[in-house]
């Protein structure tokens, strides 16, 4: 395991080599070279992450399943139906999270444009940028600029809930990502976010019957793993999209590379 971690490193350092050989300076060109490497690891970290949390929410469903293959009659009873309501808020969540741990990784590195978007750490509880005096930076003397970015991205990204497939075009759109082809997956995953915020601040509640009593959108297994599986393959493309050769080019750019 180490030797192939090693020559996962070797790999990327024989990446990185022409694209900062240019740089004259070889305390900063190490610096941009660790930082790289540090981003590859923190990648990989995360997409291991995004699989980990996909097998759970398949392993919920398949708790469910099993559940209702003991007791069939009880394969429609609100109980049941209920655990895969609770299936489609952690696989929403999952996606979520991978979105944010993806800008936390490019956000810090984007143009200055783009980071005038981004609140200073701490500034406000909006989530929205706003001019600052130079005394509100007093509290981070001892932080070097990179880590107040990173911080503040941090901060900006924990607010920053993704509930359509508008917050995910923006998301790419910040962090300068082209999402052609990631746009086909968008329809799909916009019913996952809607049944999910259905289901979080409706209880999945649609009316009320000739009784009074609420009744629920109807749910089903199929359903719930189709949103699974087509979340998996939108994850699984993202993370073709976005790897070294564009992280490489953000973080030179940021360094002052190029």
């Amino acid at each position: 395991m180490v030797n192939g971690d090693d020559d996962e490193i070797a790999e990327v350092r024989r990446m990185i080599a022409p694209s900062i050989a240019f740089i004259t300076d070889e305390a900063r060109r190490h610096a941009i070279e660790t930082l790289v490497i540090q981003s590859y690891k923190d990648v990989r970290a995360d997409n291991n992450r995004a699989i980990s949390n996909v097998a759970r929410s398949l392993a919920l469903l398949n708790l469910q399943k099993g559940l209702t293959d003991v007791e069939p009659e009880r394969a429609t009873s609100q109980e049941a139906t209920d655990l895969l309501r609770a299936v489609v808020v952690f696989a929403h969540a999952a996606l979520e999270d991978h979105l944010r741990t993806l800008g936390l990784r490019l956000l810090p590195f984007a143009p200055a444009a783009v980071l005038d978007l981004v609140p200073l750490e701490g500034l406000n509880e909006n989530n929205r940028a706003e001019k600052f005096l130079l005394g509100r930076l007093a509290p981070f003397r001892d932080t070097r600029v990179q880590d107040l970015i990173s911080r503040s991205v941090a901060s900006y990204l924990s607010r920053w809930s993704f509930s359509s497939a508008k917050d995910i075009a923006s998301l790419f759109e910040k962090i300068q990502v082209s999402d052609a082809l990631l746009k086909p997956f968008y329809p799909r995953l916009e019913e996952l976010m809607v049944r999910r915020h259905q289901i979080v601040h409706r209880a999945d509640i649609v009316g009320l019957d000739s009784d009074g009593r609420p009744v629920l959108a109807p749910i089903d297994p199929a359903m719930v793993r189709g949103w699974i599986e087509h979340g998996a393959k939108f994850l699984s493309e993202v993370n073709k999209l976005v790897g070294m050769n564009t992280l490489l080019p953000k973080v030179i750019a940021a360094r002052g590379g190029s």
